[in-house]
């Protein structure tokens, strides 16, 4: 029990709470720190005390990348910023979240508790967002929100537990019909509809459609697919002020390529950022608010509206550099390859549609929400993967 208590602790830590305005300001550090420590201090103890094999792994070596990038990039943040290394250590904290993975593969949670995990967790984002959604101007959050779009945007960490639970939910619906998936499935395309991100409905429509026409579960596909697209016309209807607001903002922009904040964004931190050519190799590090590469970066938001965080895998990359980006192709070459069976296989579903927002957006590869969810489910493909070639004992 206290193990399982852990592992949730963990992950409540990674997603800091889900932003709740309870946990004073002050302490959100410390909840990020929290997890970490936790992780440090659990891993060692098993390390110490827990003498049965490592479960066997399939991602060590791409995570092993991600943290000799995060070394090396250290020193392009010291040699082309001036950044000392002990603030780059506390800069890049969140990615030390890398390291659960290497918990679980030590605990060796069970299958089912983690899927229990992810609904109970995903289902708490559910309805808190929608109640933040409903009270506003009041706040239970404290994340940012602001309206756009024709609706209230909140930015509440904790979106990719919700996202894979309603993959999950998807297969467990059209293989038993049973209603509480289903409302589930319904409550995360409200929360969707609400965000009014273009790239996530757009990637989560494309990821349902593949679904619902390649995967076995799914019977009498000429009868559930024409209802599934009656069921979804409500929530046009219900919603049809956020729909007509995305269309808007996807004219303009799509008139206008060379003027998309992010397409600037990119290309002035692919070219114009870089005074040393080494840094294409090193990366730049992590900026430190409290140092002058923190101030510059700061100057670089408010002075253009360039956020490294806008630009997915490339703000990564000019982060950590090319051996960060190889981490990356690793990963998912090594998940997509894994031969899985039965509702494990919507991990790779979720992951397809991390795939169609490596470049929009934030990279769930340097945050510490989208790698706490993330080390959660390569460890799941791990014990529910069908073993075809050697695999590695344990790091």
């Amino acid at each position: 029990m206290l193990k399982k208590g852990i592992i949730v602790a963990i992950l409540l830590c990674s997603i800091d709470l889900y932003s709740l305005t309870i946990l004073p300001e002050g302490m959100r550090r410390i909840v990020g720190l929290a997890g970490i420590g936790l992780i440090v201090a659990y891993l060692l103890l098993l390390l110490v005390y827990d003498e049965t094999p490592w479960q066997k792994q399939r991602f060590a070596l791409p995570i092993g990348l991600f943290f000799l990038a995060m070394v090396i990039s250290m020193f392009g943040a010291y040699s082309f910023h001036g950044q000392d290394f002990v603030k780059t250590l506390w800069a890049q904290r969140q990615l030390y979240y890398f390291l659960f993975y290497f918990l679980l593969l030590k605990s060796k949670p069970d299958y089912d508790f983690l899927t229990r995990t992810i609904f109970f967790l995903g289902t708490i984002y559910i309805i808190i967002y929608i109640v933040q959604t409903l009270i506003f101007p009041v706040t239970i959050l404290s994340c940012t929100m602001f309206f756009d779009r024709g609706t209230l945007r909140i930015f509440m960490p904790g979106t990719g537990l919700m996202q894979m639970g309603y993959f999950l939910a998807l297969y467990r619906f059209f293989d038993a019909y049973k209603k509480r998936y289903l409302i589930y499935i319904i409550g995360t395309l409200i929360v969707l509809i609400l965000v009014g991100s273009r790239q996530s409905m757009a990637a989560i429509a494309l990821i349902t459609i593949m679904f619902l026409v390649f995967n076995r579960v799914v019977k009498l596909k000429a009868v559930i697919i024409p209802m599934m697209v009656l069921a979804v016309i409500p929530l046009f209807f219900l919603f049809q002020d956020v729909f007509t607001s995305m269309l808007e903002v996807s004219s303009r922009q799509g008139t206008d390529i060379e003027g998309n904040i992010r397409v600037r964004a990119a290309s002035f931190f692919l070219s114009d950022f870089y005074t040393n050519s080494v840094a294409y190799f090193t990366g730049h590090g992590v900026d430190n608010s409290n140092t002058i590469y923190g101030m510059r970066m700061l100057r670089y938001i408010h002075q253009y509206g360039f956020y490294l965080s806008d630009i997915g895998i490339i703000g990564d990359y000019i982060k950590f550099g090319p051996l960060f980006m190889i981490g990356i192709v690793v990963l998912l070459l090594k998940l997509f390859r894994s031969k899985l069976k039965g509702e494990a296989v919507a991990i790779k579903y979720f992951f397809g549609g991390v795939v169609l927002m490596l470049f929009t957006g934030s990279s769930p590869f340097s945050l510490a929400s989208g790698i706490g969810v993330m080390t959660f489910l390569l460890y799941m493909i791990d014990i529910k993967r069908e073993v075809t070639e050697p695999s590695s004992p344990g790091p």
